[in-house]
């Protein structure tokens, strides 16, 4: 039987080659489906779509003017597309995946919703009132609010379920989003469910269902509506062109502004999203046990690159933003961990995986539901405490803009288990919360709108990272999350928002938030719309930095450079890139001119002697060195080239005297055994010479292949000392003998 990844494979397959206007190949790979589906149906409107495009294709190839060719394809790549849907469906439901078990008990959904509805605004029905109206699902209690979660779950699930909306479906629904008595945290889950549906399954009346919800402004909801209508245009966005409707309705947001913020601000969220895990492993690892594990490179066997950090290299321009002017490595982790609260960035998912075992989590609908303090799980929950306790906690958790709901369940979910002492530090932290949070709300009344906006975005996002992502049938989904988000190369995008003002915050937001490969892709595009200007150029050759591509970095600040002459900053990265590239003349002329306009800074010195030796202009870089070494006495890095130019320098006593003082301060390397093994031959000691090669040979991370190798490349300072060129080969087979012994 086919497994369910290769239906979703093939099923993506058919949709891109149809999309594409793969046609012909789209018909093959669907008729394959439709034989494993085994539905005479299918096969009949297969063999219809068939012959609709053999008229097609004959019709144009014989050059008959036919002005209904365009609609006639167009509307057959749109039936192509929902027999592909609809045969997937059939697959998967064959397949025996356990959420399918559900799918079958879905009936017809309006006259369902008139049933449910009623449910949502009053509960408070006898036992058997509400076995007749759930059905098949059990009640074990005629106590209201099991009642209540019931219907929810039933309803959630008919949503989620149905393929495809009729005009009536759509009418129930509104009705019941527009009911002042129906709570805001019901109509969400209504949301939630039509947009799982959505994603599950491309219909056109849900998409436009979730934009009316939109419109309606509804504090919790429109928000939830409006990011299950981006996810889903980003997902269907190839065959959203055929759909002249969507494509009017987003014209009509294209001059919107809270639209264009509303979009960025998920596009934000979507990505940091996509974060979580590395965030959370950094929490792990570094953050929350405070330790930072410190890795020394080595670059080269003198190990220039680590003589100073190489922060000078890879920062940002401070002219672009604020908070860049600030090194992430002065930044205490505390601060670290507030700052990215701040931001929206989900750090507690490492802390709250573990707290969804609770049997609130095994009705869907509740991995989707905002928290409110009444919730009668949460009460029961906090059932034994006292009524401040409670009442403090609940009100500051719900006021929490850091937590997302998910989590806040799992919290009241697990005090139960607290000890005494820990509900204690619980209730004076909250407390604190909730007077942070009341300051906020007196101070501007636009501004604190604005917050809680932005926050239902991101915890909605949040609490679908976990359902995603920690549902135990999570397998049995395409997870969302698995997609980049580049909005800016979809369709959709410049329907919906103005593309230019969007390419450029998107763009600034990928840079700003080390998304270098998604921040490269929009600067091109914005390139390519004939922007041209310093920031962007610097940007663009930032990007192709952090990508390790130091040609293409170079082209973009050299054309900054054109707008942009004299700036200190690009200065060193023109230098930096230069040296990435191994020409060190050009580098050097560079790191010159930035010397000039910073003469007291050591990094700068550390390149310009670097530049000088890769030149083999030693006695020029022993003088910078020595400028080092004198503004940085504490610099035991720097004693490791002054010792070598001294040795290439013929002036033994003086390197030796170097590489004791750096063997009292670090641990000798691979290289310096082998250096130091230069100076004493070159010295006359070969005895200790040959100790020394001994010793650099058997470094965990050398080989005799690999100190042969440099050994070669030092030939030349050895000759310029001294040694007798055949006495070389003669060393070398010495060693090897040695090294048996």
């Amino acid at each position: 039987m086919i497994t369910r990844n290769e239906i979703v494979s093939a099923h993506k397959r058919i949709c891109t080659l149809a999309t594409s206007k793969n046609l012909k190949e789209a018909l093959e790979l669907l008729e394959t489906l439709v034989r494993q589906a085994s539905l005479g149906e299918y096969r009949d409107r297969l063999t219809e779509f068939n012959e609709t495009y053999k008229n097609i294709l004959l019709y144009t190839v014989r050059g008959i003017n036919d002005p209904q060719r365009a609609r006639v394809y167009q509307h057959l790549l749109k039936s192509v597309l929902m027999l592909t849907d609809e045969v997937k469906e059939t697959l998967l439901e064959q397949s025996g995946i356990q959420i399918y078990r559900f799918k079958k008990n879905v009936i017809r959904l309006p006259e369902r919703l008139q049933k449910l509805i009623p449910e949502l605004l009053d509960h408070h029905q006898s036992n058997a009132e509400v076995s007749d109206l759930l059905g098949d699902i059990p009640v074990a209690t005629d106590d209201p609010d099991v009642h209540e979660s019931l219907v929810l779950e039933e309803l959630f699930r008919n949503l989620w379920l149905k393929d495809k909306f009729t005009g009536p479906d759509c009418s129930s629904i509104m009705a019941l989003i527009n009911e002042p008595e129906c709570p805001w945290y019901n109509k969400s889950v209504v949301v939630s469910g039509i947009t799982m549906g959505l994603m599950h399954c491309f219909d056109e009346a849900k998409l436009q269902l979730l934009l009316d919800i939109y419109d309606t402004e509804i504090m919790q909801v429109s928000e939830r509506a409006l990011l299950g209508a981006i996810v889903s245009m980003y997902l269907y966005d190839n065959r959203l062109s055929l759909y002249p409707a969507v494509a009017a309705r987003l014209k009509t947001y294209s001059d919107n502004s809270l639209m264009a913020e509303d979009f960025l601000t998920v596009t934000k969220q979507l990505t940091r999203a996509r974060d979580t895990e590395k965030i959370s492993k950094r929490l792990r690892e570094e953050i929350m046990p405070d330790i930072l594990k410190l890795q020394s490179k080595l670059e080269d066997k003198l190990d220039l690159n680590n003589i100073i950090s190489d922060q000078e290299a890879t920062d940002k321009n401070p002219d672009w933003q604020s908070f860049l002017e600030d090194s992430p490595e002065l930044m205490g982790k505390l601060e670290e961990l507030s700052r990215l609260q701040l931001e929206g960035t989900d750090v507690f998912m490492t802390t709250f995986a573990m707290l969804k075992h609770f049997p609130f989590f095994n009705e869907i609908h509740n991995w989707f539901l905002p928290f409110f303090g009444n919730h009668p799980e949460v009460a029961r929950a906090l059932r034994a405490e006292d009524e401040k306790f409670s009442s403090v906690f609940t009100e500051a958790l719900a006021s929490s803009t850091y937590i997302c709901n998910s989590d806040k369940y799992s919290f009241c979910l697990n005090v139960e288990a607290l000890p005494e002492n820990q509900k204690e530090m619980l209730l004076t932290m909250f407390n604190a919360e909730l007077e942070s949070m009341n300051e906020v709300g007196s101070e501007d009344e636009i501004l604190n709108k604005s917050l809680k906006h932005y926050s239902v975005f991101t915890q909605y996002i949040q609490d679908m990272y976990r359902f995603f992502k920690l549902h135990p049938l999570h397998s049995e989904f395409d997870d969302l999350f698995d997609n980049m988000f580049d909005f800016h190369n979809k369709w959709f995008f410049k329907q919906l928002v103005n593309p230019d003002d969007m390419l450029q915050k998107s763009g600034n937001f990928y840079f700003e938030n080390n998304h270098f490969d998604e921040a490269l892709e929009v600067f091109t595009l914005l390139a390519a719309d004939g922007r041209a200007d310093a920031e962007l150029f610097q940007k663009t050759g930032y990007c192709h930095q952090k990508n390790d591509d130091y040609t293409k970095a170079l082209e973009f600040y050299l054309k900054s450079e054109l707008f942009e002459s004299g700036r200190t900053w690009l200065t060193k990265k023109i230098a930096y890139c230069y040296t990435r590239t191994g020409n060190f003349k050009k580098a050097l002329e560079y790191y010159r001119e930035a010397e000039m306009a910073e003469p007291s800074n050591i990094n700068l010195q550390i390149s310009i002697a670097n530049c000088f030796l890769h030149m083999k202009d030693f006695k020029s870089a022993l003088n910078y060195y020595y400028k080092v070494e004198l503004q940085s006495p504490g610099n035991s890095k720097v004693l490791r080239p002054i010792a070598w130019c001294l040795f290439v320098n013929g002036k033994f006593a003086e390197a030796e005297s170097y590489y004791n003082r750096l063997a009292e301060n670090e641990t000798p390397n691979r290289y310096d055994f082998m250096n130091i093994g230069h100076l004493k031959w070159c010295s006359g000691s070969k005895e200790e010479a040959i100790n020394m090669y001994v010793n650099s040979i058997r470094e965990t991370d050398n080989s005799r292949e690999s100190f042969l190798k440099a050994f070669e490349d030092d030939t030349e300072y050895l000759l310029r000392n001294g040694i007798d060129p055949d006495d070389i080969p003669i060393m070398l087979d010495y060693l090897k003998y040695a090294l048996h012994e």
